[in-house]
């Protein structure tokens, strides 16, 4: 790792807009693995953060402080046996932080799931063998959850079992990874009918699953819902499956899952209307599943909500609105409930020059939409965040959030209209913004910095949120990179 100074980000480290928020800019560093090595962030403790870095496939954990100054670069101990060897995760669970390795062992037959302590701001040079399964098996989610409270840590797999049908395979940790309970549950459903979408653990640690069931050829001839949407609440000898229903005319289009007290879990997302089945979005629900039963509250859009969000085609038929994915769903911490949903496709492009034909992709990243629900179900507000961005690289699309009291604060890249750059003063670049949704159906927005303000691109998926209104991010050109925190 080589340190370069930059004159633009050391000579002005520290600067304020609009008196909201500051952005402290660290030093630059070159990346020693060039462009096409890769690095992201990990996680943070009280006096640093962590970033996994992987120049020429010897993986390291680099340690910065919070002025965003490199402190040290550790290589990891990969020693791990036969097989592919890969670095997963970062997971805080209560007091105890642990990076996780997996190790692919074909011959065997397995995944070997190892993990090293953080103590003090280092790791340990010993690596532990926690548990192993079997390669027929595949994680349901990117990453192991954990409960609310940091006293439990799980993981759900499914597998084909007898008779092509679905399996849950499910291992419940306590935060020290010892084993808490590990059981299979054989669901007696067609792999090929059920869609396996969201694991969460609970305080107690009981996990909840959510799915699709997709119900006869026949039921979708006939123009009703192709699926059920249901939520399997497992613990240690205990399996209740409960069914979502939205009522007349609904069914959950995208949803997630919010831990609720009591035993239960909240499942909040859009609906769409069955008697169409067109396949969008056509409202918003919030609904309580406890104790096999399930309670729902739905909420259509308005004329309002919808302008802007539509295809002159759409809004002619009075369809609804397509193309947008729940990517976060929040409990804030005065109770109230929200989830984050963008505006996120792909195009294919070719070129051809009468000899060779060459094909690329565009990565369109645009509106963003966040609606408040009560912890009673009621619905408190509908905002949107308007912005049209796409690019060749998926790594500067899409947003980084963090929550700061009770608001939801969003970081992106946006293109701007000649009129908004005129307004801005700032020229055709692309812009760094920042909203804040508070739930009030006021969103607030402005410019954080430009491209040509820090001669570099913002990568969204590279950022950490710290706590107490402090956001991580990063820009990058080329092999070079700086991180900078935002503080509200």
């Amino acid at each position: 790792m080589k340190l370069i100074l930059s004159l633009v980000l050391m000579i002005s480290t520290l600067a304020t807009y609009a008196q909201k928020f500051q952005i402290k800019w660290g030093p630059e560093y070159k990346k020693e693995g060039g462009l096409f090595s890769w690095d992201y962030l990990l996680g943070s403790d009280d006096k640093y953060f962590y970033a996994l870095s992987d120049p020429r496939g010897k993986p390291n954990v680099q340690k910065f402080d919070f002025n965003c100054k490199l402190i040290s670069a550790a290589p990891m101990q990969l020693d791990l046996g036969k097989g592919k060897t890969a670095v997963t995760d970062m997971i805080k669970a209560g007091t105890k932080t642990y990076i996780m390795l997996t190790n692919r062992d074909k011959k065997a037959g397995v995944i070997n799931y190892f993990h090293t302590q953080m103590k003090n701001g280092k790791f340990s040079a010993s690596v532990k063998n926690f548990f192993a399964l079997a390669l027929d098996y595949s994680f349901i989610e990117s990453s192991f959850d954990v409960s609310p409270n940091g006293n439990y840590i799980a993981g759900v797999a499914t597998s084909r079992g007898k008779n092509k049908e679905e399996v849950l395979k499910v291992i419940v940790f306590d935060n020290d990874l010892k084993i808490s309970w590990e059981k299979t549950f054989p669901l007696k459903i067609s792999d090929r009918r059920i869609y396996i979408q969201q694991s969460i653990v609970d305080d107690n640690g009981a996990v909840f699953v959510s799915a699709k069931h997709y119900d006869s050829d026949e039921a979708y001839k006939k123009g009703l819902p192709r699926y059920k949407y249901v939520v399997y609440k497992l613990a240690d000898g205990e399996k209740v499956e409960t069914e979502v229903d939205l009522g007349d005319d609904k069914a959950p289009w995208d949803a997630g899952l919010f831990p609720a007290a009591e035993g239960g879990v909240y499942v909040g997302g859009f609906y769409s209307k069955t008697s169409t089945s067109r396949g969008s979005a056509d409202g918003v629900f919030i609904a309580t599943v406890t104790g096999g039963k399930s309670k729902a509250n739905a909420y259509p859009f308005t004329a309002e909500f919808l302008q802007g969000l539509q295809t002159k085609k759409q809004e002619k038929k009075d369809e609804g609105i397509t193309r947008f994915d729940i990517d976060y769903l929040v409990k804030l911490p005065d109770g109230t409930l929200t989830f984050i949903a963008e505006k996120y496709y792909i195009t294919t492009h070719t070129v051809s020059n009468g000899k060779t034909t060459t094909t690329y992709y565009v990565y369109h990243s645009e509106e963003i939409v966040a609606p408040r629900f009560s912890g009673e179900g009621k619905l408190l507000s509908m905002d949107k965040v308007d912005k049209v961005f796409s690019s060749k690289s998926p790594l500067v699309v899409s947003y980084s959030f963090f929550v700061k009291d009770n608001s939801i604060v969003l970081v992106y890249n946006d293109f701007k209209t000649r009129e908004e750059r005129k307004a801005a003063g700032k020229g055709r670049a692309i812009y760094t913004d920042i909203s804040y949704i508070s739930g009030t159906g006021t969103v607030k927005t402005e410019n954080i910095f430009t491209s040509k303000d820090v001669e570099k691109y913002y990568i969204p998926r590279a950022s950490l949120d710290l706590g107490n209104g402090k956001h991580i991010v990063k820009v990058i050109k080329g092999k070079t990179y700086s991180y900078g925190i935002i503080t509200l």
